[in-house]
């Protein structure tokens, strides 16, 4: 059986919620995750 296409169905994608809908984008943890280099850490 072959996987459903998810990622091309528009219908899909209609009723998904982006993630900075659902969470608080003032939450202490957003805002620290925010300040870290990210790019620096995975060359590592």
């Amino acid at each position: 059986m072959k996987p459903l296409d998810v990622l091309g169905s528009s219908q899909s994608e209609m009723f998904r919620a982006r993630l900075d809908q659902i969470i608080d984008m003032g939450h202490e943890k957003v805002v620290l995750a925010q300040q870290i280099n990210w790019q620096f850490l995975s060359g590592r």
